[in-house]
């Protein structure tokens, strides 16, 4: 034969000189991208910087003299001993270093993807020549990996996409010139390894600095109102799809307008007859930003003194169970059970009473609420105390109060816990601008109140005396709370009432925050089962008792008993009317019957613009699309990978010599060729394949197997060329399925 078919089927070309070059390049071009993407996110600094330098002198001399042992060796010897003499010589500079770097992830990923990361607090002093030293010493050794792994490009590929993606998880978004470099760097990489066609590499190049170049204006720019409009209705029509809506806005005040409009069923509630109103709560925003409430950020959990809360909370059921622990311990042990099942509200939330002692549903996000996770059922029950009670008016037990007689080891435990947790909360909660707290305090007249029931009567009948409530809200022109305690807004609802109640709470020094999910009431339901729709729909103020937790107060007039501040509530008692979300109250006195809007079946689960429309109908057409792409190409590549790894084993086998290279190819033929009708004269036949062709294969592996003669480069070759001549002949002969199996289910042939 005029080309030598084993070079050509298995054997790999070996790379030209400038092909070593190119590889040597690509190499140096992975360490500094690698470099660059640990330190470019952090607070880089001169003294990083110049840590790049030690490491690239490094890589190149050990890549330049890699064909030397002896000279690759000393360099890597040298590189070890530069290392060890940097942490013994300037141990207490380098452990600061050390300690800046982690403190810079820790900062960065809290910033970034709120993991709420804690700090080390090592009283070790920090300096420019620490940071030199230990950014230096991570240099050399990761040039020493880099370099060492020259040889396997795929293995480097992978480890630097595997840095990458753990660096992007932890949310420290490298600089982008370093993520490009990176990508130019493993695109060289499998160039250099002839793996990577440079037809593939330009064409994914282009396609991904177009998904780049589309992507960037919606994610990273923020100065234009479109793009930040585009964004929030994207991020809306993506979670509808995938959690669905309920009708409550999220904290969202401009998508309150329609919040209890909807008719359809979102939970079902079942009750025992001892548990009455239920505020089950779901977003809970911790601050106003803008006209919207966010959950309070996770940097707060681990700055400053509160170190370690995460795990304390975690270890203390705090605050979910809070209530519920400070009830049990004063004495109160009636537990009910309350089953209840999503029918249709935001599964993002698992919904929950205040008064729940046990639930086995989702996981508590920080102290806010408890998130859904896809272990967590569309049906779960809790188990309650008595049910939420007219909270304002509690009072705190004397053990509480410090009547050290009366209190257990329990109770001290508790007291420690929710002390610690009690800071915390005044530092975070009572957070209030000194112009919205003078705009707020202008508005009551100068009233004072040192206790939260006087403050909760003082809003509740500022809020009687100066609004309307109804459900066609009033459109917020600039700063919601400058305009809702500036007059320009005078028709309010729930979401409305309970964002001002929050900041008016914190302007008398009250911990609050905002709290939204569904008023449920089980007064004329059959079988105590409630059917909760998206009248029922709510919100309100959350405020934090001392010693008990967080409780709920309704401040929306129509929903509250309007009580006599010097008349002390008996929560339990039976006279007070628990209020029927559906029917509000009326009174003479309140405003009247709230307005209904113009489209009853639909509320917020509209998207407010013709952008949400477009994005919510694109979605939910292209979700089910790429669902059925993704399963395809994910079929596909598992295919190519499973033909991959096949030819890769037939190819090392068949680079053996004498007996081991004749069974090889007998073995290769037969398992393959059998389950296509059979390896035989007759049977390969049928695909073109001339008989004396099998039989002088068979002659040259007998003499190979069981005559034990060498094979000379010609019976090889013809071998070779017998299995790759059969594969190519089935393969094209018969249809597109014979010809589909063929090659990738049975990965005939060495192609």
């Amino acid at each position: 034969m005029k080309r030598n078919v084993e070079k050509n089927i298995i054997m790999k070309a070996q790379p030209a000189k400038a092909g070593r070059i190119f590889a040597v390049a690509a190499s140096v071009a992975a360490y500094c991208a690698l470099y660059l993407i640990l330190f470019s996110a952090l607070s880089f600094g001169v003294a990083r910087g110049f840590g790049i330098l030690t490491g690239l002198a490094v890589a190149c001399t050990f890549l330049i003299f890699r064909k030397k042992k002896i000279a690759v060796a000393i360099v890597s010897g040298c590189a070890l001993l530069y290392a060890v003499l940097c942490v013994a010589a300037g141990f207490t500079a380098f452990a600061g270093g050390a300690v800046s770097f982690i403190n810079d992830v820790a900062q960065t990923s809290n910033a970034h993807m709120h993991w709420g990361l804690g700090y080390l607090t090592a009283d070790i002093p920090h300096s420019a020549a620490g940071d030199f030293l230990f950014s230096s010493v991570v240099a050399v050794l990761l040039a020493l990996g880099v370099a060492a792994l020259h040889e396997k490009k795929k293995i480097l590929a992978a480890a630097c996409v595997l840095v990458l993606v753990l660096w992007l998880c932890l949310g420290l978004y490298p600089a982008w010139y370093a993520v490009v470099a990176l990508a130019i760097a493993l695109a060289a990489l499998l160039l250099a390894d002839r793996g990577f066609p440079l037809r593939a590499a330009l064409c994914y190049l282009l396609c991904a600095v177009i998904a780049v170049g589309a992507a960037s204006a919606c994610f990273f720019y923020t100065g234009s109102e479109e793009v930040r409009s585009f964004r929030s209705s994207l991020q809306y029509a993506a979670e509808k799809t995938f959690y669905g809506k309920d009708g409550l806005p999220e904290g969202d005040l401009t998508r309150a307008a329609h919040m209890r409009s909807s008719q359809n069923v979102r939970l079902e509630v079942t009750l025992t007859p001892q548990v009455r109103t239920l505020y089950l709560k779901g977003f809970v925003g911790g601050g106003l930003k803008g006209n919207r409430f966010y959950p309070t950020d996770k940097n707060a959990y681990v700055s400053n003194d509160y170190q370690g809360l995460l795990p304390y909370i975690a270890q203390g059921g705090l605050p979910v169970l809070q209530y519920a622990a400070y009830s049990s311990l004063g004495g109160l042990n009636a537990r009910h059970s309350v089953k209840i099942v999503n029918k249709g509200a935001n599964a993002k939330y698992v919904y929950l009473p205040y008064s729940v002692s046990a639930y086995g549903a989702g996981s508590v996000y920080y102290d806010m609420n408890v998130r859904a996770n896809i272990f967590t059922p569309k049906s779960y029950e809790v188990t309650v105390f008595g049910g939420d009670r007219s909270s304002e008016r509690l009072t705190q037990a004397g053990w509480i109060l410090g009547d050290s007689l009366s209190q257990t080891d329990e109770m001290r435990a508790y007291l420690a816990l929710e002390g610690a947790y009690r800071s915390f909360v005044y530092d975070e909660y009572c957070t209030i601008g000194e112009s919205d707290m003078r705009l707020i305090r202008s508005a009551f007249g100068g009233a004072e109140a040192n206790a939260i029931s006087t403050a909760a009567q003082l809003i509740r009948r500022y809020f009687i005396d100066n609004f309307v409530y109804t459900d066609g809200v009033d459109a917020i022109e600039g700063e919601f709370l400058t305009d809702f305690y500036g007059g320009k807004i005078t028709k309010a609802n729930a979401a409305y009432f309970a964002a001002a109640a929050t900041y008016a709470f914190r302007a008398y020094g009250i911990p609050a925050r905002y709290a939204e999910g569904y008023l449920v009431n089980p007064v004329g339901s059959a079988d105590n089962v409630v059917t909760v729709t998206g009248r029922s729909s709510h919100a309100w103020a959350e405020v934090y008792f001392d010693g008990m937790g967080w409780l709920p107060i309704d401040v929306t007039p129509t929903f509250f008993v309007d009580e006599d501040e010097n008349d002390p509530v008996d929560p339990d008692r039976p006279d007070v009317p628990p209020v029927d979300p559906e029917q509000p109250d009326t009174d003479p006195e309140q405003p009247e019957k709230p307005d209904k809007p113009d489209d009853p079946d639909h509320g917020n689960d509209r998207p407010k613009n013709e952008i949400e429309a477009r994005l919510l109908l694109a979605l939910k057409i292209l979700v089910p699309v790429l669902s059925v792409v993704l399963a395809v190409v994910s079929g596909a590549l598992l295919l190519m990978g499973r033909r991959a790894r096949i030819m890769r084993t037939k190819r090392r086998a068949l680079e053996a010599e004498g007996e081991e290279f004749g069974r090889a190819a007998y073995t290769i033929a037969v398992k393959d060729l059998k389950r296509l009708g059979g390896f035989s004269e007759e049977s390969l036949a049928r695909y073109g394949v001339e008989a004396h062709a099998v039989r002088r294969f068979m002659q040259i592996v007998e003499k190979s197997v069981y005559g034990a003669h060498a094979l000379s480069a010609n019976e090889k070759n013809y071998v070779l060329y017998f299995l790759q001549n059969t594969a190519e002949r089935i393969m094209q002969s018969g249809s597109k399925g014979k010809a589909f199996r063929s090659k990738y289910l049975l990965c005939i042939g060495l192609k």
